[in-house]
């Protein structure tokens, strides 16, 4: 596709974009659009240059971008929706992992994370992440919700904070385990909800080494809000062979506890 072509798809995702913050009443008519634009602009654009073309190209953010190609993506799921709230709800699980919300998109702050790479001497890869986020983690790659890091192959040190919506928290659960135990990834921290009853919980638990238990509710972050801290506590579970350093970097955060050998 030539580059006019790339032009036209911009401006096009651009009005709807526009129109879909002035007219509420079709909001979701200009949401499906917008996506269609900005999908069909995506499968012209090389692997890796995605993110700085929707920069340069498109007056919405990251976020509103896969919000639209999503609803664009269901098409049949979203018909009888009246309102862009409904059409997610449509295609989004609707048994939460966090009750509480139905926004699982909070960020890890930056304290966790330089800890994190005190730990491990760095981050390769985040497979359940955002461009924005990456910015704090910077890892050395990482898969958004439409490259799907279910389904891709996880190598290296992992930092995963996983959505927090059933089935998907207990998939990126398992898999972890998963790659662990192949060997795919010799190191890993995962930070999820100290939900100990569950049963991805009870799994990365007994796949771990070590626990951290943070004494306060993590303040998660958006660049669309302020730091909120969670309705629940947290923990940071940590796999690999760096115990020592692991509960003497998240020391500063609570309790650690180091895994001794768990009945099957």
């Amino acid at each position: 596709m030539s580059a006019m072509d790339l032009a036209e798809l911009a401006a096009t995702a651009n009005r709807e974009h526009a129109a879909f913050g002035a007219a509420f009443g079709n909001a979701l008519e200009h949401a499906i659009h917008a996506g269609e634009a900005l999908t069909a602009a995506k499968a012209q654009i090389q692997h890796g240059e995605w993110l700085p073309w929707l920069a340069e190209n498109f007056g919405g953010s990251e976020r509103a971008a896969q919000l639209y190609m999503k609803v664009a993506a269901n098409p049949q799921r979203v018909a009888d929706s009246a309102s862009l709230r409904k059409a997610l709800e449509a295609i989004t699980p609707s048994t939460r992992y966090d009750s509480h919300t139905g926004d699982y998109e909070w960020y890890t702050p930056a304290p966790y994370i330089e800890a994190a790479v005190r730990v491990m001497g760095g981050i390769d890869l985040d497979p359940a992440s955002i461009g924005t986020a990456n910015e704090v983690v910077g890892a050395g790659r990482y898969f958004t919700e439409e490259e799907d890091g279910l389904e891709q192959p996880w190598t290296g040190r992992v930092w995963l904070n996983p959505p927090y919506s059933a089935p998907l928290v207990r998939q990126f659960g398992d898999k972890l385990c998963e790659e662990v135990a192949y060997g795919n990834v010799p190191e890993a921290l995962v930070l999820v909800n100290n939900v100990t009853e569950t049963e991805v919980f009870q799994r990365l638990a007994r796949t771990a080494r070590a626990i951290c238990f943070p004494a306060g509710r993590i303040a998660f972050w958006r660049p669309d809000r302020e730091a909120v801290a969670a309705l629940q506590g947290q923990a940071v579970l940590y796999f690999g062979v760096n115990v020592d350093s692991f509960c003497a970097e998240f020391g500063a955060f609570g309790v650690c506890m180091v895994a001794r050998k768990v009945a099957a």
